[in-house]
């Protein structure tokens, strides 16, 4: 549940990320900013 929670919590900047590069680079700022390690 907890993983569901936080895939639907994404912001835009993550979902829409044109390349995987992107999304890897905008999904860390993400988990960064909530203090979440280890992803």
């Amino acid at each position: 549940q907890c993983a569901v929670n936080l895939w639907n919590s994404l912001p835009g900047d993550v979902v829409k990320a044109k390349s995987i590069t992107g999304l890897k680079k905008e999904l860390g700022k993400f988990m960064e900013d909530r203090s979440i390690n280890g992803y």
